[in-house]
């Protein structure tokens, strides 16, 4: 397979998203402006090797088993979900939310692991990928530890190419700064304004660089005000016993 035919099979593979986990090949070649005819091809080929599943009934396609093996076969042996995994169920434990690891590759958060709390009605665990890091509170959590000039060649990524409104970097420096300051991010979602939907702290590897965050999950209507400090101070000290079990030893984080 030459590099434009794996390039076709990574855009396609992309398409599909909690959003929307299911397609026609009509819908696709729209969302990706490629001729229906050329990418009927590649998706057969796909539904060959088990990357794609097939409806006959609906015409539509999902992700296959073999993605989904893959998925879970890096879940399940990538070492800093194996180092974090544990504190993960001790502040599911605590907080009774769902608390998910974050990890950024190419400007894109992809969630590495998650725990549900108990009471979660949600059947399956969400892991694979999310947002552009400028739209998520993990990512802002990763991107206000890194260099000024990483930041800038962030916001210069090809977002038009991926269909997302490309971040401008006057309008990210005040979260950034309050991240840095206050030592996390947050994010709304669908909440009120003035509520945040998930709180983010970042973990640090052995020479001090950011490699991950950690991320409390809330519900709709948001996490609530009266414990907003406790789950701060609750998820802040299990990123830091993530990051020292990673071998992070100083305090005084440096940016990479």
């Amino acid at each position: 397979m030459n590099s434009k035919a794996l390039s076709k099979f990574d855009r396609v593979l992309r398409c599909f998203t909690p959003a929307q986990p299911r397609w026609t090949v009509t819908d696709i070649a729209r969302h990706m402006d490629m001729p229906v005819s050329t990418l009927h091809g590649i998706m057969a080929d796909m539904v060959e090797m088990d990357f794609l599943s097939f409806s006959a009934q609906s015409k539509e396609y999902g992700v296959g088993f073999r993605y989904m093996e893959m998925g879970a076969l890096h879940a399940n042996n990538f070492e800093l979900n194996n180092i974090a995994v544990g504190i993960m169920h001790e502040l599911v434990f605590r907080l009774d939310y769902l608390v998910g690891l974050s990890v950024m590759y190419k400007g894109w958060m992809y969630v590495s692991t998650t725990v549900l709390p108990l009471r979660s009605t949600r059947g399956l665990k969400y892991i694979g990928p999310r947002l552009p890091a400028h739209m998520s509170a993990g990512g802002m959590a990763i991107l206000s530890r890194l260099s000024d000039e990483l930041v800038r060649r962030y916001c210069g990524l090809d977002w038009e190419g991926a269909m997302i409104p490309p971040p401008r970097l006057e309008e990210l420096e005040g979260a950034l700064e309050a991240a840095r300051r206050y030592g996390y991010a947050r994010s709304r979602s669908g909440a009120p304004s003035e509520i945040p939907a998930n709180i983010a702290v970042p973990v640090f590897g052995r020479n001090g660089q950011v490699i991950a965050a950690i991320v409390i999950v809330g519900h709709d209507e948001g996490l609530p005000a009266e414990k907003f400090d406790y789950l701060v101070e609750k998820l802040t000290f299990s990123a830091n016993e993530i990051s020292m079990r990673c071998g992070h030893i100083s305090q005084a984080h440096s940016y990479v």
